[in-house]
């Protein structure tokens, strides 16, 4: 077993290829889909290097209007078809946090305002990290349970 979990899912992920992982300590996961995409790394041939929550990219916060820092989940170096290496940062998340929320149905005030908070915060994160991607070539994505399984 490559890792180890506590009752609230969260675990840490202790690396097979460890000539892959970018690391100082072993990556953490707070999600089932993290730990999947975790393995899914390590095990790929395809990919040379990867690491977790190592780049903090500068955004302001749309709902506090302040500075704030965004880690994307993961960092990873694949090795391509043509033997060119291309780096991509992946941020994994639940489908419905990556579309604008409805606001029709019997939802509480409270959960479309979160819905809300949260949607507008995805979006200042995912605007940050497309900007520092284009000027290091390269490549945002997000991955949600939809491509994991």
């Amino acid at each position: 077993m490559g890792y180890m979990q506590n009752q609230k899912g969260l675990g840490e992920y202790i690396p097979k290829n460890k000539e892959k992982y970018a690391g100082i300590r072993n990556p953490v996961y707070r999600s089932s889909w993290e730990l999947k995409f975790m393995e899914y790394l390590d095990n790929n041939k395809s990919v040379i290097f990867w690491n977790s929550e190592r780049i903090g990219i500068p955004y302001i916060n749309p709902i506090t209007n302040k500075k704030a820092t965004y880690y994307p989940d993961f960092q990873m170096k694949v090795v391509d078809n043509r033997n060119q290496i291309k780096t991509y940062l992946i941020e994994i998340k639940p489908l419905k946090e990556t579309q604008q929320p409805v606001t029709k149905g019997n939802k509480s005030q409270k959960t479309l305002l979160y819905e809300a908070k949260t949607w507008k915060t995805n979006v200042a994160k995912w605007k940050a990290a497309l900007k520092y991607c284009k000027l290091r070539d390269y490549e945002f994505k997000i991955i949600t349970e939809k491509q994991l399984f």
